[in-house]
This record gives structure tokens, sequence and C-alpha cells, in this order.
């Protein structure tokens, strides 16, 4: 069992990631207001994302709560089909870390004087994250969220210093504190912000898993994480732009001159992504396994073979998905150069399924059957907000996915 602690660290890890580093680009796009609103309003929208998820899991067997499972109860015809979009979002994630690992870690080295190979740095980041990738449950990954984690300190301490400092004033550009360039920056901007605060995939198995298994105990941990992540995101998107203006890229650390701080900079970023890999790692791997088991049990009627079944999984089931997914991450990371138009999509279309279009659709139809909760107990007034919240929710979702890829459609055109 977690404590809470162990729980929110290892959702803020989870939340936490390298597309932090594009939230001063947000700010640029959107203007400071804007976009610390924008922070504000989808860490809310998060939060609310999470609670629903825990109302979910009332309805669902102590232990075994998870997006399969609540699909099996509400539309069991998709639980495969929403399976599949988690495994993909996260498992493309995991492709997406290999790939920076392989392109920071050669930067890393040359500025030591050493020469090596994206190959080499690949191979080296799989051997790395493989033994941690074998593990079954969030808990036992408590000790590299918190070494991720202080990647995350360092890379704030990086920015903050060189704000202050002011050695980037020369390359300052213009402030904009309300303007934002146009409508078409705000909305390809939005998705960044969005997916910064995904940590969906995980909470699931965070709620099997935490000794204090109230609704206030939960809570609690959803708001510490988020308001922690939150925090992050609106430091490091301010105090980044603040020093770059106008100029500043799409990738924080690369704005600065090279020199030993901002070296140990891109590889603190690369020891966050490796011991980001296994947080993400798992819902895939849980996913797959879901997939999986459901046509080994469609395929199976009598009771012993069911038993053997079960036995499979917990066994053979688990070495083989978790062998066969890192074996394709790692040719994936080795043949694609570059991931950024897929995770846009994978990653923006995905985030908003686990953080706002599952959790609100789920809890919309569950709130309107007379299922017993075990957590929540509601009465008719406010099961209806919780509809109405829900039914939001899911809108609010289908809109930013909508957009996502619009955007992304409009970049490919042009």
């Amino acid at each position: 069992m977690t404590t809470k602690t162990a729980t929110v660290i290892n959702l803020v890890n989870t939340a936490l990631g390298a597309g932090m580093l594009a939230l001063p680009f947000a700010f640029k796009s959107q203007g400071i207001v804007l976009a610390i609103s924008n922070i504000l309003f989808c860490g809310m929208l998060t939060v609310v994302g999470l609670l629903l998820q825990v109302y979910i899991s009332g309805f669902i067997a102590p232990g075994e709560a998870s997006f399969f499972k609540a699909c099996k109860i509400t539309y069991p015809s998709l639980a495969v089909v929403f399976d599949l979009a988690i495994a993909l979002k996260c498992f493309g994630v995991c492709v997406s870390y290999l790939v920076i690992a392989g392109e920071l870690m050669p930067l890393v080295t040359s500025y030591f004087g050493y020469e090596t190979t994206r190959f080499t740095w690949i191979l080296l980041s799989m051997i790395i994250v493989t033994p941690f990738s074998f593990h079954k449950s969030l808990s036992s990954l408590k000790t590299i969220s918190i070494i991720a984690l202080s990647s995350v300190v360092y890379l704030l301490v990086v920015v903050i210093f060189h704000f202050f400092i002011g050695d980037t004033i020369s390359q300052r550009g213009e402030i904009s504190i309300w303007h934002a360039e146009n409508a078409a920056s705000v909305i390809s901007t939005t998705p960044i912000i969005v997916f910064a605060f995904t940590c969906a995939q995980n909470m699931f198995s965070s709620i099997n898993e935490m000794q204090d298994r109230t609704v206030k105990g939960y809570r609690q941990v959803i708001i510490s994480s988020i308001a922690i992540s939150a925090t992050v995101y609106v430091t490091i998107g301010l105090t980044g732009y603040l020093s770059f203006g106008n100029n500043v890229g799409d990738n924080i650390i690369s704005m600065y001159a090279p020199r030993f701080t901002t070296t140990l900079g891109r590889f603190a970023i690369v020891l966050l992504v490796l011991f980001s890999y296994p947080l993400m790692f798992h819902p895939a791997r849980v996913s797959i396994e879901n997939i999986v088991n459901s046509f080994m049990l469609h395929a199976t009627t009598d009771e012993h073979s069911l038993l053997l079944a079960h036995e499979y999984h917990s066994q053979k089931l688990h070495m083989t998905i978790t062998v066969v997914a890192l074996i394709l991450s790692f040719l994936l990371a080795l043949t694609l150069k570059s991931l950024n138009l897929i995770l846009s999509f994978v990653g923006a279309t995905g985030a908003t399924s686990v953080s706002f279009i599952l959790p609100g659709i789920f809890a919309y139809t569950l709130a309107s059957t007379d299922l017993e909760n075990d957590l929540v107990t509601l009465n008719h007034r406010q099961k209806s907000l919780l509809r109405f919240v829900s039914f939001f929710l899911f809108i609010v979702g289908l809109i930013l996915a909508i957009m996502a890829i619009s955007v992304n459609i409009y970049r490919i055109s042009h």
C-alpha cells in the first residue's frame, strides 16, 4: 500500500515532463495573462477529472479500478477501444522519451570533448529503464519518482537563476502581457498546457494502492499534486518567457549559451524523461493486458480454463507484454528521429481523452443509474450537479481534441 506523500510524488512526476520546456513558448503565443489563466483553468479541469475518477472507482471492487473496468460497466462493447487509445498514448510518450535521450546526450558528452552517437544513448537508455519497467505497481517506483523530481527542481533553478542574473537581456525580445499573437497560436499551444497536467492514466492505479481509501484522502492527494504542478508550470513559463521575451523558442533549455550549468540542465532533462519512462510504461502495459485478457475471456468458457487464464495473466502475460513493448519502443526510437508531429496528435488527443472525455462520460453515465457507490452517497440534487459537471468536462475535452487535430492538420498542409 502507498502513503499519500508517495502517491503525490508519483502523480506529480507523471504530470511533469519534458513538455514543460515548451511552456515559455506558450506564454509568447498567448501573452502572460492568458497563459497563466489557461494554466490555472486547465489545472482546475484536471482536478475535476481526477475527482470524477475517484467517484467512478466507487462503483468498482476495491483495488481493481481502471478505465477498462469503468468501461465494462458503462459501455462494455467499447472497452477494448478505450484501452487501446490509452495504450497508444502512453506508449507513444515512452518512445518520445527515448528519442529525447538520444538527441540530448550526445550534446552533453560533446561539451566534455567526447563524441557519442544517438544509437549508443538510446541503447543505454533502454538498459537503464528496463529493470524498472517490470514493476507491477506504482508504489515500487517511488524512488525513481523522487530522482526524476530532483531533475525538475534543478531545471527550475536553472531557469530562475538565469532570469535573476539577467544574462539573457541582449537576446530578449518584446514582452506581451495582455495580447496573444493570434487565435491560431492560442489554439496550437493550448494542448501543450493540457498535456502538461496529464496524470489521469495513473490515477486509478494510485486509488487502488493508497492506504487512505477515503474521499478526503483522495481529494488531498489530487489537489496537492495539481497545485504543485501548476506552480512549477507558471514559474518556468513566466521566468523563461521574461528572460527571452518573444524571441523564446519551443525548448527553453536550448536557448541558453553553452556552459556547465546548462549542460547539466540537458542532463537533468534526460534523467527526467528516463525515470518518467516506467511511469508511462505502467499504464500502457495495464491497458494492453486488459485488451489481451478480454480476448482470452471471450475465447474461454469453462471455469478451469478461466483460472488458467488468470494465472497466465499474472505470470507469463506480464513478462511477455513487457518484453515485447520494450523492444518495440527501442526499435521505434531508433527509426523515428522526430516524434513531434506524431506526439502532437497522440498526446493532445490522448491527454484530453484520459483527462476529460473518459472521466466525463463515465461519471455522467454512472450518475444516471441506480448502481450503488461504495465511496460516495449523493442525493438527487447532487447527482444532477455531478451529471452537469461531468457532461461539461466531456464537451470541453471534445472541443480541445477537435482543435488540436485541426491545428495539426493545418500544420501538415502548410
